[in-house]
């Protein structure tokens, strides 16, 4: 039987609070509207717990804002496969990056962060940072792709940024003006169109 350490699991239990409360918090009023006061309450526990595992609502900020592109970006890990038919690995590859980047959620912290940045730039280099290296994933799969023969030999970057700027342009665009993104069938179809005007530029198919 393993033995738990009873402290420990208290102050999991008790950082898990504090990030619940302060991810709600801030998702629904910003940063600068946020107060540690809402948190406190929402979480259970004392400004004086937060202050002394965080330091500051700053870093609070930017530990919940590195929490959530961690956790989105983690279901948009693939590995590339040269045994499956690549139109069928991209196909994956362009749901995985709506559901990602159309995430309500997402779209929720892009707007903090925009917001913020605008107002302080500097404050946010280390999230948009952070942004950038999440998006290593898809320049891996890209990389392998080209690897595989399946796609030109071209810059990864490039044709990476060719996806995600399509794919945000349909998920996520639309709901920074408040306005539903396609969804069932038309959602297909724009993947679709996404894929094939991919493969028409970047495929090395036979």
């Amino acid at each position: 039987m393993v033995e738990v350490d009873k402290d420990t699991t208290q102050a999991d239990t008790k950082l898990n609070a504090i990030v619940k409360a302060a991810s709600k918090v801030f998702v629904e009023n910003g940063y600068h509207l946020a107060k540690m006061d809402d948190i406190a309450k929402k979480a259970g526990t004392t400004k004086r717990t937060i202050y002394k595992k965080f330091g500051s609502k700053e870093v609070l900020f930017q530990y919940i804002l590195k929490s959530m592109i961690d956790t989105a970006y983690a279901r948009a890990n693939l590995l590339y496969d040269k045994a499956i038919p690549f139109r069928e690995q991209l196909m994956k590859v362009l749901y995985n990056t709506w559901d990602v980047i159309g995430d309500d959620d997402f779209v929720k912290i892009n707007r903090i962060i925009i917001a913020e940045h605008m107002k302080k730039p500097g404050f946010m280099t280390d999230i948009l940072n952070e942004g950038t290296q999440r998006d290593e994933g898809l320049y891996a799969w890209m990389d392998s792709a080209i690897q595989a023969g399946h796609v030109k030999n071209c810059d990864k970057y490039m044709a990476s940024e060719f996806i995600i700027a399509l794919v945000e342009h349909f998920a996520q665009n639309p709901k920074f003006l408040n306005r539903p993104a396609p969804k069932g069938k038309k959602k297909d179809l724009i993947l679709e169109e996404i894929c094939a005007m991919f493969i028409c530029r970047y495929g090395n198919q036979p």
